[in-house]
């Protein structure tokens, strides 16, 4: 598992459901520093990088994020663990296998 948090709280309006909507607007709490990512090519556009996350993880066979908006900040929680019992057995794996894999583990 990765946590990362951030001690500063969502933009007023924002919210993590809203974050999940790919189309949601983009609200930079910096707008100096997103447009020097943004000028500098290390953001290919605004508001892009929940989906590029979600994308990414569901691309790479890993679970989907946590994301929890906290009273002190916002905080991602990633699990590696992709070899759950419903992964290895869409893989083919039968439950003595399963199994095995959990004790190794």
């Amino acid at each position: 598992m990765l946590t990362i948090f951030n001690p500063g709280a969502l933009p007023f309006g924002m919210s993590v459901e809203k974050l999940m909507d790919p189309n949601h607007n983009s609200i930079p709490r910096n707008r100096l520093i997103a447009m020097l990512f943004y000028d500098t090519g290390l953001i290919e556009r605004y508001g892009s990088g929940i989906q590029r996350i979600l994308d990414d993880c569901n691309k790479h066979g890993f679970p989907t994020p946590e994301f929890n908006d906290l009273e002190l900040g916002f905080q991602v929680i990633f699990h590696k663990d992709i070899y759950t019992e419903e992964h290895l057995a869409r893989k083919g794996l039968n439950e003595r296998q399963i199994e095995a894999v959990n004790l190794v583990r």
